[in-house]
């Protein structure tokens, strides 16, 4: 087991590591430190076959850290706090609208194991069937195209012509995920935006400086109270009025087993922000890449069909 030497110190919580040194940490992790103790006691494990390893091995390995983790529910303090923030949670707390004790109880789908987990699956599998998978195919194809044609640089008419200054993760590494999500949940249009600012929310939270803190708290439940005011109301009217959507599949109530209200809107947060933040994250990690390995850059532009292996990798 390698274990943190005085040479390389990692912490997955200072996010200043993504800024220059993504590339360089991440080899480290892999070749050098596969398994790396945390001066916590937890442990990162970076290589590919045993992530797949850890993640089937359900005997062994659990997912319920990963409630507090990667989702902050319940919100988690540590050390002392300010008690103004305490009081403006409590008070938060007390205006949730849904019961608390069952979203204080409550799992996401990503914290939980079987066969809790199977249950949730199998209910939320209802809304990836391969019929809507397959018209995605088309949606997202036509958000793509939309947003390339937005890209400063670039004439519409001669897309493979020089192209000058882009901002690639606003104008396509952000706008895609969230087009894409916004849609999938039935979102109006004019409310995506709110989907990307309530991602960032979270995220700080979770994995920014004031994790662990009072006022982290009350941004993520002040989050939390705008999101479920949003998808609450269409719960209700899906499950009273189901159509051919995603929300419809997951609350049924005609259904044997379906998800409580509660259960339905952390399962929308999590997959907002884990469709959002991995896609970005891919296509700005990705074009990095190939930006700095300009050899590599060459091959996926003279041979397309590297490209999902590309993606894949």
């Amino acid at each position: 087991m390698t274990v943190r030497t005085d040479t390389f110190v990692f912490n997955p919580w200072d996010v200043t590591w993504r800024d220059e040194r993504t590339e360089e940490t991440i080899d480290a992790l892999v070749e050098q430190h596969p398994v790396y103790r945390l001066p916590d006691g937890k442990y990162v494990v970076s290589r590919y076959a045993d992530v797949r390893e850890i993640l089937s091995n359900h005997e062994l390995y659990s997912a319920r850290p990963n409630q507090g983790e990667l989702i902050g529910f319940p919100p988690r303090l540590e050390g002392e706090q300010d008690p103004e923030m305490l009081r403006r949670l409590q008070e938060l707390v007390a205006s949730i609208p849904f019961d608390v004790a069952e979203f204080a109880s409550a799992s996401v789908i990503v914290g939980i194991d079987p066969p809790q987990h199977t249950r949730v699956r199998s209910i939320v599998a209802r809304g990836f069937v391969p019929r809507r998978i397959r018209a995605l195919e088309h949606s997202i194809d036509t958000i793509v195209a939309d947003c390339v044609q937005r890209i400063g640089g670039i004439d519409p008419a001669d897309p493979a012509g020089p192209v000058g200054p882009v901002d690639l993760v606003t104008q396509l590494a952000v706008p895609v995920p969230i087009r894409v999500i916004g849609d999938i949940l039935g979102l109006p249009r004019e409310r995506h935006a709110d989907l990307k600012r309530w991602s960032d929310v979270l995220s700080a939270c979770v994995h920014g400086t004031q994790r662990g803190t009072a006022a982290a708290a009350v941004d993520l439940l002040g989050m939390l109270m705008e999101f479920a005011g949003a998808f609450l109301p269409m719960i209700e009217e899906r499950k009273q009025h189901p159509g051919d959507d995603l929300i419809s599949d997951i609350v049924r109530a005609e259904e044997v087993d379906t998800l409580t209200a509660v259960e339905a809107v952390l399962f929308l947060l999590i997959l907002m922000a884990a469709a959002n933040e991995t896609t970005t994250s891919l296509i700005g990690n990705t074009a990095v890449y190939l930006m700095r390995h300009p050899d590599q850059l060459a091959s996926v532009l003279d041979n397309p069909a590297l490209i999902d292996g590309a993606c894949e990798g």
